[in-house]
């Protein structure tokens, strides 16, 4: 089956804020701490016996919603045979209803996961939905801002102390509306979650079960007597069938059996189906597990890039595994008779030898590519991260066109006079929204936008363009220079990576127009003293200082030669962009992978051994803690693939202080399971005895 609107003017959302555990008697295994359920609890104006003035809290913990401002109406029915009540104008009894919550349900916690079944009418500014964080701002589901009109965006303070945009498909919807997107008049399971995550506090959207974008760099902080509903001129108008409120950040299974419930119980939609792991950077072979939380839900799945549909897809029994070895985009969808089927969830799968972490964004040579207009014009990048930062061609560039194994054997993408399909190709990451983006609704966001510090990797081949010289043109644009590009004109090249100034970052006359490189370049410090490094082929080729670290828009192409008097004509293989800047071994490491793969450098062998890789596997995982632990209480340090030697003791010294005792072990695990600082691993290398040179180290 589709999923059909209902009233041109109404949206039903189900909104899931995932944020700890489910009830015994409910959707999963964990309590939640608030449960309104649907035609449960409610109380009733005595003269008026449709106009309700309380919810009780199911839950058992007395969560119960109060009248808080006029009177939300009971629509007995209305959704799947279930109730619903409705707020605002036409909806309610008032252009301000409210039940409002006495004591916040999740006052204290530092984690929450909350859904809400709601429908929303386009209303002006969109009005709240729900008021839980301390931002004082609310959820409105807005309509305002550049074309189409009557697609939502969503600010969500859920939990949050600001109100960070959190669901964007505004821009989505007008370049590529082929895409599944929010919209006005349909129902949806839209999910959003906060809490802890790598050291930051992270929230997260889902929309029918499907992760859509991110936030991070928030700070928690709940509302002393949140509401459902909002008065005066933002004027909600919504209907609501259910809430469910947790006090931790739910597991993706746990979210999926939640959407599974609601979706089955009012008719939306099937849950999606999910996978453990669910995409990402692997060295080695994964397992994937392929579950949906719908009992009798049928799963199909592709791993050829096709779309599985109820006809098209191998099928596979809920818990079931596949195993994947190669680059690969799992995709799958559930169907059940009676339902909506789930919308496709994809995962990408991308196996290189590279350091993982940090790794916000990876256009990988050939993977995840496009077409759109004609064969070989590319539309789409996907990228192979995981993150969804995807680049796509928006409808006021050329597109660039795809060049199948011409480098080593790996394809390439060519953009401008000669090499693209028109003398002004583009490709713009969408991404994700991070905390401290300008707020501009319609721009392709910046998966760099929230960092202080990046590394960017980009292997390309530019060329004098005959049409306007002397300029090579804009390679890509990441900084807030406002306009300023990276004119790659061998020997210089002036780079806004990350930067709000274009300063020259390299010059150097052995540097050719139509060969090769693999250019990476750094930047990170405090504001007003941040260094800029440029490296090519491996080498450091320049550093400027004193710099300012902001990103904004990203671009890789040119399309505007008027204003910027250039255009590029280039050719790009891969993109890597790292939110961290990479240790030197680890910026070798990713040298080494593309120059090899493309045939630029033959490579340098990478031997050292690391502070914190106890036992010098090359991975700082469990395992690295036991070996540290055996050492401090057995004595018994691991013997090294390259000899029989015992390891150097320094290889222990996970916090860098010179000591090898329990607070080393400490500092490891705290790391592994606790989101804590990273062992200071990669900063220097360790010579051990009779062990072949590292040719990696100094």
């Amino acid at each position: 089956m589709n999923k059909k609107g209902f009233s041109a003017f109404t949206l039903l959302a189900l909104y899931c804020v995932s944020m700890g555990t489910a009830s015994a008697t409910g959707p999963t295994a964990v309590e939640p701490v608030s449960w309104q359920k649907a035609g449960v609890g409610l109380s009733f104006d005595g003269g008026n016996p449709t106009w309700v003035t309380g919810w009780a809290d199911e839950s058992g913990n007395g969560n119960d919603l109060a009248l808080g401002l006029g009177h939300p109406l009971h629509r007995p029915g209305e959704l799947n045979g279930e109730p619903i009540l409705g707020f605002g104008f036409g909806e309610g009894t008032t252009n301000s209803d409210q039940l409002r919550w006495p004591a916040n349900p999740l006052a204290g916690v530092t984690a929450g996961t909350g859904f809400i079944v709601v429908r929303a009418l386009e209303s002006r500014g969109g009005g709240d939905v729900w008021n839980l964080g301390s931002s004082g701002g609310a959820n409105p589901w807005a309509s305002s801002g550049p074309t189409p009109a009557g697609i939502p965006y969503v600010y969500e303070d859920f939990g949050s102390t600001t109100r960070p945009l959190l669901i964007n498909d505004k821009w989505m919807a007008f370049y590529k509306p082929e895409r599944p997107f929010v919209k006005y008049g349909e129902w949806y399971i839209y999910t959003v979650t906060i809490g802890p995550d790598g050291g930051d506090v992270v929230m997260r959207g889902y929309v029918d079960g499907i992760k859509k974008e991110k936030v991070d760099g928030l700070s928690v902080g709940w509302q002393a007597s949140p509401t459902v509903g909002d008065f005066g001129d933002a004027k909600t108008i919504i209907d609501v069938a259910e809430i469910l409120l947790y006090d931790a950040v739910l597991s993706a299974a746990e979210i999926n059996d939640v959407v599974a419930y609601l979706g089955e119980k009012f008719g939306l939609v099937v849950a999606p189906p999910i996978f453990s792991p669910d995409g990402g950077v692997f060295n080695s072979p994964q397992t994937v597990t392929i579950t949906c939380g719908l009992v009798g839900a049928t799963i199909r799945y592709t791993i050829d890039s096709t779309d599985p549909s109820e006809t098209h897809g191998t099928i596979i029994a809920s818990g079931n595994t596949i195993n994947i070895s190669s680059d690969t985009v799992l995709k799958a969808i559930a169907y059940k008779a009676g339902l909506p089927n789930s919308e496709v969830n994809q995962a990408p799968f991308a196996f290189a030898d590279i350091p993982a972490e940090g790794l916000t964004a990876w256009a990988k040579s050939g993977f995840g590519i496009k077409f759109a207009g004609a064969p070989n014009h590319v539309d789409e990048w996907l990228d192979a991260s995981g993150n969804g930062n995807d680049l796509i061609n928006g409808p006021w560039a050329g597109r660039p066109l795809y060049k199948p194994g011409q480098l080593n054997g790996e394809p390439f993408l060519g953009f401008g006079f000669g090499e693209g399909t028109t003398c002004c190709d583009e490709l713009y990451y969408i991404g994700t929204y991070h905390n401290g983006f300008r707020g501009i609704i319609r721009e392709p966001l910046n998966p760099l936008v929230h960092a202080d510090a990046a590394t960017g990797f980009l292997v390309l081949r530019s060329f004098l363009n005959t049409q306007q010289p002397p300029f090579g043109g804009q390679v890509w644009d990441m900084g807030d220079y406002g306009g300023g590009v990276n004119h790659w004109a061998p020997p210089e090249v002036f780079e806004d990576f990350g930067c709000t100034t274009r300063p020259r970052l390299i010059n150097d006359p052995t540097l050719q127009y139509g060969e090769w490189y693999v250019y990476v370049v750094t930047i990170g410090g405090p504001a007003g003293s941040a260094e800029m490094k440029g490296y090519v082929n491996g080498e450091l080729k320049g550093s400027v200082g004193g710099l300012t670290v902001q990103f904004y828009e990203i671009g890789i192409g040119d399309n505007n030669p008027i204003a910027q008097n250039a255009w590029t004509v280039a050719n790009v293989a891969e993109i890597l962009l790292y939110d961290r800047v990479l240790s030197d071994f680890e910026r070798t490491r990713v040298t080494n992978y593309l120059g090899v793969k493309f045939g630029i450098l033959e490579g340098t062998t990478l031997t050292a051994s690391l502070p914190g890789d106890c036992n010098q596997d090359g991975a700082f995982d469990l395992s690295d803690a036991v070996c540290l632990l055996g050492f401090i209480f057995q004595s018994t340090p691991p013997v090294l693939p390259c000899s029989s030697t015992p390891a150097n003791v320094a290889l222990m010294d996970c916090n860098g202080d010179g000591a090898i005792d329990i607070s080393d072990a400490v500092y490891k695990l705290n790391f592994l399971f606790q989101g804590g600082p990273p062992p200071e691993q990669e900063t220097g290398c360790i010579q051990i005895v009779d062990c072949p040179a590292n040719e990696g180290c100094p």
